[in-house]
C-alpha cells in the first residue's frame, strides 16, 4: 500500500514537471552540467523553484551552465 502511495506521488511529481525534465535532459546532453548558483528564476526557462517567504520571489539553487 505505501509502495503505491509513494509511486502515486513520484508520477504526479514528474508529470507535472516534465517539462523542466525534458529541457534538463536536453541541455545536459549538449554539454551542460549542474553549477550551484542560487539567484531568481529567469521566468523564460522550466524550474521546480523556492518561494522566498520574506519576499515572495521564486529562487533557483542548482542551474545548468556551460
Amino acid at each position: 500500500m505505501i509502495e503505491a502511495l509513494v509511486a502515486s506521488v513520484l508520477g504526479s511529481f514528474v508529470y507535472d514537471n516534465i517539462d523542466f525534465f525534458k529541457t534538463a535532459n536536453h541541455q545536459y546532453n549538449d554539454g551542460y552540467r549542474w553549477e550551484m548558483n542560487i539567484k531568481e528564476r529567469n521566468p523564460n526557462v522550466p524550474a521546480i523553484p523556492l518561494i522566498r517567504e520574506d519576499t515572495g520571489k521564486e529562487t533557483v539553487i542548482w542551474v545548468l551552465e556551460k
